[in-house]
């Protein structure tokens, strides 16, 4: 599954990191943080990584992608989830 590299870029600048911070935290080389953010693939190990550095659930990073013939419509995971109930 890809994952969404404009919400990993959102996050890491949002903590005013930089991808070499990013990298470092995870154990991860600066070029792989540069390919997560630009093309949304990446090893299981490395999506977990970054991750658990951002404190987010894993699966708040994947790109899902909802087809409707013409139209293509791409849904963050974190808003599938039910609302909270008040």
């Amino acid at each position: 599954m890809k994952i969404d590299g404009q919400r990993i870029k959102q996050l890491r600048e949002a903590r005013g990191w930089s991808q070499e911070h990013l990298a470092s935290l995870c154990g991860l080389s600066a070029r792989t943080v540069q390919r997560l953010e630009a093309e949304g693939s990446a090893s299981l190990e490395s999506r977990m990584a970054v991750a658990a550095a951002l404190e987010v659930a894993a699966v708040d990073l994947l790109l899902i992608q909802l087809v409707s013939n013409p139209h293509t419509i791409t849904v963050a995971p974190s808003l599938l989830a039910p609302a909270p109930r008040t």
